[in-house]
């Protein structure tokens, strides 16, 4: 008998070219991962008809998906005009990318697409010591979060077509070099006040996934899309007076202010979130040893558009 080890497990994703048509990606797509545990559902379909028994039909499952959730460390390739090794994820979560390559100014950003030609899909490949779980036009959400003492870290939640599962050994993978910081010295910044005392920052693209019935197709699904998009953003940090920073004041007014945080400092692994137009929420009150503490969140809006926020890898 064989045991299969969760540890032992291989990611792989790739952009397609065609949606919904297999990448087929291979060890140099890896992606560097926590442990996926990868979830297949299917629509049942029932036979109702009517036979000299009462014994029901065989249930049938039909329009199988596979759901699965991605978490990699915030970091970067090493080169600062170079993707990261999660680049596939990004751009499937409706993010357009930018390679900057001009001297001095070397980085790769990523920006929300309003428009399905920026859009891409990806395959995504789940290797389980030996057993591999295959998906095809996958899109998804994702999340920057990070707390003091941490590793930050993207989170995709991704969802494609289920394209099959059988026997197949691990591939060698090969993976960005870089090695994550921990949540520190990030320069956070409400506007132009970066005094908080913050314990935690986190943001999500907001992406609302659909799939489309289609009785020509294959499986009877299209490939996934994403339709609407309500970015937010949320921090933890100790309160303060009004007179220190007006969060009350920008929350009753609606008025809006810029966010910025920049992780790690060594060229070629470092993250940047920037956002030019984010709004509050109501601050909620809590108590940590003591102490007033702000729960803060609110949306990441447009300016001029496709602007909800940038990331930057450089």
């Amino acid at each position: 008998m064989s045991l299969l080890f969760s540890r032992n497990q291989v990611v792989l994703a790739k952009v397609e070219t065609t949606a919904g048509t297999d990448a087929t990606p291979t060890g140099s797509d890896a992606i560097l991962c926590e442990v996926i545990n990868p979830t297949v559902e299917g629509d049942s379909l029932e036979n109702n008809v009517v036979r000299s028994s009462i014994s029901a039909q065989p249930t049938n499952y039909i329009n199988k998906k596979v759901k699965a959730t991605i978490v990699v460390r915030a970091k970067g390739s090493g080169d600062p005009d170079t993707p990261p090794e999660f680049a596939p994820l990004l751009k499937s979560c409706a993010l357009k990318e930018n390679i900057v390559s001009t001297e001095g100014s070397e980085c790769v950003e990523y920006t929300p697409a309003n428009t399905a030609t920026n859009m891409k899909t990806c395959t995504i490949y789940i290797y389980k010591d030996g057993l591999l779980v295959k998906a095809v036009g996958c899109m998804g959400n994702m999340s920057l979060s990070g707390r003091y003492g941490e590793y930050a870290s993207l989170e995709f939640e991704m969802e494609g077509l289920f394209a099959g599962i059988g026997d197949a050994p691990n591939p060698t993978p090969t993976y960005d070099a870089t090695e994550p910081v921990e949540m520190k010295s990030e320069g956070f910044a409400f506007g132009s006040w970066s005094d908080a005392v913050a314990r935690d920052f986190s943001f999500e693209t907001g992406n609302t996934l659909v799939t489309r019935g289609n009785i020509n197709s294959a499986t009877g699904l299209m490939p996934y899309i994403i339709t609407e998009r309500n970015p937010r953003w949320s921090s933890t940090i100790e309160a303060v007076l009004e007179t220190t920073n007006s969060f009350w004041a920008d929350y009753q007014s609606r008025d809006t202010f810029a966010l910025a945080l920049t992780h790690g400092s060594t060229s070629g692994n470092i993250v940047m979130f920037e956002a030019s137009k984010a709004n509050l929420d109501a601050p909620a009150f809590s108590e940590e040893n003591s102490l007033n503490m702000y729960g803060l969140s609110g949306q990441l809006l447009e300016t001029l558009g496709e602007d909800n926020f940038k990331l930057t890898f450089k």
